[in-house]
């Protein structure tokens, strides 16, 4: 018998930040008042194969890509979003939103986005991917 074995797949991540206030409306705690974050987002692709150089995707071209993307975000009030218009700016929803920004972004080839996880505090996260 042999055995099978699975695809090798290599994930990159990088990160970056920004800053934006946010406020949760229908909730009870101290997150209900205005207030705002340093927020940081990592973003990690996958792929399959490497080009020439050896490489899924130059980390320059993809941090490009997130700073672009991210660049709404900064120095905003979240809830004025349209993401944001009828939920609220959770870290959940914001990898979420995030994540759906960067998708429409990215090319198709070699890599794929793979996931995004957001940080309002160095101990606090939250993480959004699809399904495969």
């Amino acid at each position: 018998m042999s055995k099978r074995r699975g695809k090798a797949v290599y994930e990159l991540g990088v990160k970056s930040r920004f800053s934006a206030a946010h406020s949760l409306r229908d909730y009870a705690g101290k997150c209900a008042s205005l207030h705002g974050h340093n927020w940081e987002v990592e973003v990690f692709v996958r792929g399959e194969r490497l080009d020439r150089a050896g490489m899924v995707v130059d980390f320059g071209d993809l941090k490009q890509r997130v700073r672009a993307a991210l660049s709404r975000f900064d120095h905003c009030d979240l809830r004025q979003l349209d993401e944001f218009r009828n939920e609220n700016p959770t870290s959940e929803n914001l990898a979420r939103a995030v994540y759906m920004a960067l998708k429409k972004e990215m090319p198709r080839g070699r890599f794929r986005l793979s996931r995004v996880v957001v940080r309002e505090t160095p101990d606090s996260s939250a993480a959004y991917s699809e399904g495969e």
